[in-house]
């Protein structure tokens, strides 16, 4: 709580020996481990093509090859029916516990990859994680849009409860960083945003409720 300290005389800061910046304008701690705990799996499968002898569906033919019964929605439907067709080699699909949420063709397992947001009232950080390994691949910083409508929470929390419409501005512009951190951070990787199937998020509460497009009135 340092903002909370009055300075009346020339005074020292000393900062933890552990932290280590990326830079001089973000000033972010850098990470280049973390554990993985996640529900989500890939697996390479080869799927028998439909025949007469064995009319079953494409996500009916996927789910036997699983041995397990799993929930499907439309989009995976859809795109089991457009890669089982092309498909010679094999499929990947990808699911989050019960729920199937990807089919992808070919083999791609080595792909997996999640990100981690730190939405900071000044500053959003990126980091691409590899889901295998649980290394931090890259790291991007960017400055928080909102800023043009205040540099603290009380600002924009005033900012939305100005008009009808200011809220979800808000959350469009931290939404748009977020998604300009992604295709920086899989640019410098050489990753594909679609091999992307995680993320975590964390901000204060006010920053929360602006992603989620939550009226943050109350908050003040």
């Amino acid at each position: 709580l340092s903002c909370t300290t009055a300075v009346n005389s020339d005074l020292l800061v000393t900062l933890p020996v552990q932290e280590k910046f990326l830079d001089r304008k973000s000033m972010l701690l850098k990470t280049h481990t973390f554990p993985v705990e996640l529900n989500l799996t890939k697996k390479f499968l080869k799927v028998k093509k439909a025949s007469i002898e064995d009319g079953k569906g494409d996500v009916e033919r996927i789910l036997a090859e699983l041995k397990l019964d799993r929930q499907v929605n439309l989009a995976v439907t859809k795109q089991a029916m457009e890669i089982l067709a092309k498909s010679k080699e094999g499929i990947t699909v990808v699911f989050d516990d019960q729920e199937l949420i990807a089919i992808e063709q070919g083999d791609t397992t080595n792909e997996f990859f999640g990100i981690a947001f730190d939405i900071g009232t000044t500053t959003v950080v990126g980091s691409l994680c590899d889901l295998i390994t649980g290394k931090v691949l890259v790291t991007v910083s960017a400055t928080n849009p909102q800023r043009q409508h205040g540099g603290d929470v009380i600002s924009r929390i005033t900012y939305a409860n100005e008009g009808a419409g200011n809220t979800e501005k808000l959350q469009e512009e931290i939404v748009a960083c977020l998604n300009e951190i992604i295709n920086k951070l899989c640019k410098e990787a050489k990753v594909c945003t679609k091999h992307i199937y995680c993320a975590t998020v964390v901000g204060n509460t006010c920053m929360h409720h602006l992603l989620l497009g939550l009226n943050p009135t109350q908050l003040a």
